[in-house]
């Protein structure tokens, strides 16, 4: 196999870790070295000059908190507009200047309604400054220039890409991974990574698998009606479940019990020969982002360099023919001097007509731009306005339409607090065993939580929830107090679009 080695760099606390990896095969690569640097600690001279060689062969991962996937709706425009549409878009969003932030984007295509062709769908990855400007003064020091940088989960997505199970079977897919301290799930198309979500860590600290899988489970299915609601309203056809070898396997029966979409194991130590190294499941986000050296990624915040045609070797092998070459062509060079004079002189006729019409064509996308602008103005005041109107007769009958017959209202209360409009609710639920009061209590919370008129504040102020062994008399109870702010109205909503 190739002699060629890839690299990824992660911070985790005050340690920075270099990995280097070599393809040993299909979608199979070999652990060369692991490296932990504390402090100013430098990496040894062989690896420094083995990643200045060859920007595109290292990867800088960034903690997933830190980097922003978005979704967003922008006019057709040229590469460079798009930039700057892109920039001002995620500065207003984020309240900033467009130089503080280093964003990419993905157009979506699949799912595009015919005769929309003002505007594009378009996924857009954005960080601040200050989050991807320190990594690359670092490397510069080590006289390392990183060719891409990406969060974990834009590296897990274009390593499923690259080596995971086929995508073929499905236009939409979710996969998850659960690592010791890292979790979180990315919903994908064949376009673009679409969404994605963190996942609770385990409370039990590893004592209780069999209670956090559980607990997963619930987030995982209810991802499923995030991804709806994201754009383009995907529908996932298939969930595949990665990273600890014990703790994803029980997660895929799980899942596959509790809905009908197909789930599948992929596992990750298939991919990878460590030899002995030891490494928890987080660390196959570090070997994967390595492993993307030279591969094609959906959106990376670094520009990657254009790269030459022509390989070393090649050149050195030119520059030889040359030289041995223009003993002959002297005396041609006369000749060719007044034919090339006279090409020139078209050519630059031609050139300076293409400016013009150039000139024109960037006159009009300013101009398409600005009235852009001029548009989301108009849109965030709309929006300012609406989000202070609720139809509360129609949250009413809709909150009515959610709630289980199981579960019955002591108190329900529409007070204006700091965040604006919100409903608190004091309720029970009951049912003939423990079991059942609180399932239909989760019953009526993912309901509230999955429809498009509530936002929840916080977990439960109140849960009594009734012991198996008590109430042996009578029926089983679940007490709860939730508390959500309002949305806009229906008709707010639309006239915000």
């Amino acid at each position: 196999m190739t002699k060629k080695r890839v690299f990824s760099i992660h911070e985790r606390e005050d340690v920075k870790s270099i990995v280097a990896l070599r393809r040993a095969g299909a979608a199979r690569w070999r652990l060369e070295e692991w490296l932990d640097l504390s402090g100013e600690e430098t990496p040894p001279r062989s690896v420094a000059r083995a990643m200045a060689g060859e920007s595109q062969s290292v990867t800088w991962l960034l903690k997933n908190h830190d980097v922003q996937l978005n979704s967003a709706s922008l006019p057709h425009l040229k590469h460079k507009e798009t930039e700057r549409a892109v920039a001002g878009w995620v500065a207003r969003e984020e309240k900033g200047e467009p130089d503080q932030f280093f964003t990419a984007w993905r157009e979506l295509r699949a799912g595009r309604k015919a005769g929309d062709a003002a505007t594009r769908d378009m996924i857009l990855m954005y960080a601040r400054q200050d989050v991807v400007q320190p990594p690359l003064d670092a490397a510069a020091a080590w006289d390392v220039k990183p060719g891409r940088m990406l969060p974990a989960y834009m590296a897990l997505d274009a390593f499923f890409r690259l080596a995971g199970p086929g995508t073929e079977e499905s236009k939409v897919w979710n996969v998850v991974f659960v690592g010791r301290t890292t979790n979180f799930l990315c919903v994908a198309s064949e376009d673009s990574l679409l969404m994605t979500r963190p996942l609770p860590g385990d409370l039990s600290g590893g004592q209780d698998p069999a209670e956090y899988a559980d607990r997963l489970t619930t987030e995982v299915t209810r991802s499923q009606l995030f991804a709806r609601q994201s754009a383009g309203s995907p529908e996932v056809e298939r969930i595949i479940v990665c990273g600890d070898a014990q703790l994803a396997p029980m997660l895929v029966e799980r899942l596959a019990g509790a809905q009908d979409t197909p789930v599948q194991h992929w596992d990750l130590a298939t991919h990878f020969d460590v030899g002995d190294h030891a490494f928890t499941a987080d660390g196959y986000l570090p070997l994967a982002a390595a492993a993307l050296a030279g591969e094609p990624v959906g959106m990376n915040l670094l520009k990657e360099p254009r790269r030459g045609l022509l390989g070393a070797k090649a050149k050195r092998r030119i520059l030889a023919t040359s030289v041995a070459l223009a003993v002959t062509i002297t005396p041609l060079l006369w000749f060719a001097g007044t034919t090339i004079t006279s090409i020139h002189e078209t050519y630059l006729s031609d050139a300076r007509l293409q400016l013009r019409r150039s000139q024109g064509e960037a006159r009009e996308a300013e101009d398409v731009y600005k009235t852009y602008r001029r548009h989301m103005e108009r849109r965030d005041l709309m929006n300012a306005h609406a989000a202070c109107v609720h139809d509360l007769d129609r949250l009413l009958l809709e909150l009515a339409g959610l709630t289980p017959a199981r579960v019955t209202f002591r108190d329900l209360q529409i007070v204006e607090g700091e965040e604006g409009m919100m409903l608190s609710i004091i309720g029970e639920s009951r049912a003939d065993t423990a079991e059942r009061a609180q399932q239909a209590f989760l019953d009526f919370k993912a309901a509230l939580d999955a429809s498009g008129f509530l936002i929840r504040r916080g977990e439960p102020r109140l849960l009594e929830i009734d012991r198996p062994e008590e109430q042996q008399t009578r029926v089983k109870r679940v007490v709860f107090s939730l508390d959500y702010g309002l949305a806009p109205s229906v008709e707010a909503r639309e006239g915000r679009g």
